[in-house]
């Protein structure tokens, strides 16, 4: 732990595979949501346009 303190970068990153697969999870969802919110947008204009 010596070595981290001094500012230095450790030279093994345990979990960086993990942390990719999370952060991609999360950033899919978001989209998802966003699509969702897009297409409900489209789809209210399409119905309630006359």
């Amino acid at each position: 732990m010596a070595d981290v303190d001094r500012g230095e970068s450790p030279s093994r990153l345990e979990g960086k595979f993990s942390a990719a697969v999370a952060c991609w999870i999360l950033g899919f969802g978001s989209l998802i949501c966003w699509n969702s919110m897009l297409t409900m947008g489209d789809i209210i204009t399409i119905i309630y346009s006359l």
